[in-house]
């Protein structure tokens, strides 16, 4: 423990001198860089990577096995992001209907249904898997 307060002895020696003072004007102007510089970057436009659940349904509602989450590339600036990760309950799927012919669906036919989901001011960039197969939801991987 001694180490520890001889280090920051030392610290406050080197950074405001012998006159106690200044240290405090010195903490408050520290609090207020790192606040602004808080602010600056939320208003910042930023990209990160998120994921979105989503159900296939084919014939009728009967729900078909496909990934949980799709992994999607948003972009928006840092306040929508913050606030959509600080607002995240448990989100619900989105359904999606497969035409009866096809096992599988283009994610880029998804990419309004995703952006409904999301703030507004949060635009969809890029999603990570171009196509989602289906197989029946009890059937062996």
């Amino acid at each position: 423990m001694q180490f520890f307060r001889n280090i920051l002895h030392w610290l406050k020696e080197l950074l405001i001198g012998e006159e106690q003072s200044d240290f405090r004007a010195m903490v408050w102007s520290v609090a207020f860089a790192l606040l602004f510089w808080v602010f600056h970057t939320l208003n910042a436009e930023h990209s990160h990577q998120i994921s979105i659940p989503v159900t296939l349904q084919k014939d009728g509602n009967v729900e078909v096995y496909v990934p949980k989450e799709i992994d999607c590339t948003i972009w928006g600036t840092g306040w929508k992001i913050a606030k959509y990760y600080l607002q995240k309950p448990k989100r619900s799927p989105i359904y999606c209907r497969v035409a009866p012919n096809k096992n599988f669906i283009l994610a880029d036919s998804l990419k309004n249904q995703l952006s409904e989901k999301l703030e507004k001011g949060l635009i969809i960039t890029s999603i990570k898997k171009d196509t989602l197969f289906c197989s029946p939801k009890n059937a062996k991987r």
